[in-house]
């Protein structure tokens, strides 16, 4: 077992993974538990197929009481069985944000190799990064169970982060370096744009400088350019796009206050 002092989450896992030597390798947080039986049996439904690379649990929410709620995600997500890492990403905007099943690494096993190769970058959301970096590779292969086997524990400071108004425009970068990793796909690509304006907009009164707004503003205009001529979008969703554009104070008065 390794140790390491206070050098945050990132350091802590690329220094494990480094000196990993186990075919597997799994994530678990401080805070949170796992059922007794959850690597026994991930890893038997990863040795019964060579081709597999990664192995996806379900996973419940822990209150601060430590009562059990349920997660939402789980009643919805019904892409089980064996699939691509691609296959599993077309999930990824199953929830109105991002789906945790697909992009925390807290619920999941990982082949050495698969992971290895990877380093975490020392970031908000460098999770959602790196799962997508992963999945995106035309030959990951993984299998998704129906079984609770994870037990994610909310407390005050994952709270905090989660209102963090920095966060919040890291949420941004991570929306545009994924449009890069989805670019084999126009369908991810197209929701992942559309979620950027969506997310600007809503974020729009967090930034705290000229140059943040302008570096964002940018993108957006950019994004809308080619989304305001999509047929995928509404018509409604549309008009409020241009009204922000043109006005965004007054849509920030008026349209988010209904």
């Amino acid at each position: 077992m390794f140790h390491i002092s206070n050098q945050g989450v990132s350091k802590a896992r690329n220094y494990g993974i480094e000196n990993s030597r186990g075919k597997y390798i799994a994530f678990v947080d401080a805070d949170d538990y796992i059922e007794k039986n959850m690597y026994k049996i991930m890893i038997a439904q990863m040795e019964s197929d060579s081709t597999l690379d990664v192995g996806v649990c379900l996973w419940n929410f822990i209150d601060q009481n430590g009562k059990k709620v349920v997660n939402k995600e789980n009643i919805s997500f019904s892409a089980y069985g064996k699939q691509t890492g691609r296959d599993f990403l077309k999930h990824i905007y199953d929830d109105s944000y991002t789906n945790g099943i697909v992009v925390s690494p807290w619920n999941k096993i990982f082949k050495r190799e698969c992971i290895v190769k990877h380093k975490m970058v020392g970031r908000y959301a460098e999770d959602d990064y790196l799962m997508s970096k992963v999945f995106s590779n035309d030959d990951c292969r993984i299998v998704v169970i129906k079984e609770i086997l994870y037990n994610y524990c909310e407390n005050d400071d994952q709270m905090t982060k989660k209102e963090d108004n920095i966060n919040k425009l890291f949420f941004l970068d991570v929306l545009k370096e994924r449009e890069l990793l989805f670019s084999y796909s126009d369908e991810l690509v197209f929701k992942t744009q559309k979620l950027y304006v969506e997310m600007c907009i809503e974020y729009y009164s967090t930034f705290h400088c000229k140059a943040d707004m302008e570096r964002y503003i940018t993108i957006l205009k950019k994004y809308l350019c080619k989304l305001l001529r999509d047929n995928r979008v509404k018509v409604s969703t549309k008009i409020r796009w241009i009204i922000f554009a043109l006005m965004p104070k007054a849509y920030l008065k008026v349209i988010l206050k209904k």
